[in-house]
């Protein structure tokens, strides 16, 4: 097969076809409940630090602001 648009062929090349919208309506599917199962649990890590005055740290507060220049 020979390349397309300067793309190796191995590269798939989207279409507007019917397995290409299901398989991003699939996608869409798995990754929506991964989405609400991580942002609840980072929200319950944060309360937890919170709530507990032990974990409130130098460190830690260092490592929080620290995670913001990562992200």
């Amino acid at each position: 097969m020979a390349e397309a648009c300067g793309l190796s062929y191995w590269i798939p090349i989207p279409s507007n076809d019917t397995a290409s919208f299901v398989h991003d309506v699939v996608l869409c599917g798995v990754n929506v409940p991964f989405c609400v199962f991580t942002f609840l649990g980072n929200l319950a890590v944060i309360v937890a630090v919170i709530k507990t005055p032990s974990l409130q740290t130098q460190l830690n507060i260092l490592l929080y602001m620290a995670r913001g220049l990562l992200v």
